[in-house]
């Protein structure tokens, strides 16, 4: 098996070195690293997409389609001079080894061995602050400020936890959370958008705070929680449309009707 997929990523590897050969496609030729940027982001929700819908030709389909672009990117850096693409994959080996000394430690040593997760995980972080040099500044530098908002927000969180930033419990966080939409209230009260604008994003934070506690991905709940509101929606809409009835304020009572309905029949 594992021959067999180092053989289809050097087929892969060869098919887009033709194309971006003298006498290959245009299109792949002028692909740079900034042009490939938006095409890789599409992909890899479409794959997100797939998975979360469990279809698994789809999931092969979609990995397939962010292993194209992947190489493809590589190959692109290395036309442009910035990498060589032996040396981006070999740094990748270089780094896995590296992080992993409970596997790869030559002497198996009593420390490497039988090591837990948690432990793991420590050693991940002390080895690329130390041995890679990338610590920083602050610790929550490290979490990149190009992150989705609600990523951000559960990695910087994830990231203070590791110092001991975090609650004793989820009743604590749960006051928090509680705490938050108090002052929210207090700041639409005042009629200060730009306070009440401060005071959401402070309901926000405490509210993933408060999931993350509970041991449950903010970005994969919500994720759901939107699939279920966009299927119970269109329930509502598709029944609105059979009762010839318009989605308007007018005709709210019947919208929610429907929703329950909707609820009832497990949408």
């Amino acid at each position: 098996m594992e021959t067999d997929f180092v053989q289809a990523f050097d087929k892969l590897s060869s098919i887009m070195y033709r194309l971006r050969a003298p006498g290959g496609c245009p299109w792949d030729q002028a692909a740079t690293v900034t042009s490939l940027r938006g095409n890789l982001v599409e992909e890899c929700f479409e794959l997100l997409d797939a998975i979360d819908a469990g279809q698994k030709e789809h999931i092969e389909e979609e990995l397939g389609d962010v292993a194209i672009n992947l190489v493809m990117m590589i190959l692109a850096a290395q036309d442009a001079g910035l990498l060589k693409a032996e040396n981006c994959l070999n740094n990748a080996c270089e780094k896995l080894i590296r992080r992993h000394p409970h596997v790869f430690a030559p002497d198996k040593s009593p420390v490497t061995e039988g090591v837990s997760l948690g432990e793991v995980n420590k050693n991940w972080d002390k080895i690329k602050d130390t041995v890679e040099g990338r610590q920083t500044d602050h610790c929550l530098d490290q979490v990149p400020k190009s992150f989705p908002p609600l990523l951000r927000a559960y990695k910087l969180l994830s990231k203070a936890c590791k110092y001991g930033w975090k609650w004793e419990n989820s009743l604590q966080a749960a006051g928090k959370v509680e705490e938050e939409l108090e002052e929210c209230r207090e700041a639409e009260k005042e009629g200060n958008s730009s306070h009440l604008e401060e005071e959401c994003g402070d309901l926000l934070l405490a509210a993933t705070s408060y999931v993350q506690t509970l041991g449950v991905n903010p970005e994969t709940a919500l994720n759901k929680a939107n699939e279920k509101f966009y299927r119970r929606f269109s329930f509502v809409e598709d029944k609105m449309k059979e009762a010839k009835l318009p989605l308007d304020f007018q005709h709210a009572e019947s919208e929610w009707k429907f929703w329950t309905e909707a609820k009832k029949e497990g949408f």
